[in-house]
């Protein structure tokens, strides 16, 4: 399998997490599912690999070459926290 296929293959485990970290933001309209700093619906937007959050919580992903996911900063790959 492509390690893109397996990213999106694991978009739903990206975004439980994240929107454990959103749930608990200070910005995080619960009503609306809706980050009051970006404008976003956080649903959609934590399924998509590539996007960060507006205040640095969390940032994009990548899978690297053992099939875990790595968090990238700036650009360069820094391993998961």
């Amino acid at each position: 399998m492509s390690i893109f296929r397996n990213l999106w293959s694991r978009r739903f485990e990206i975004s439980e997490k994240r929107m454990e970290i959103c749930m608990k933001c200070e910005h995080y309209n619960e009503k609306l599912h809706q980050c009051k700093e970006c404008g976003c619906f956080m649903e959609a937007k934590t399924l998509f690999a590539s996007v960060e959050c507006p205040v640095g919580k969390w940032g994009p992903v990548e899978l690297n070459s053992d099939g875990e996911l790595q968090e990238l900063k700036d650009g360069r790959t820094t391993g998961q926290d």
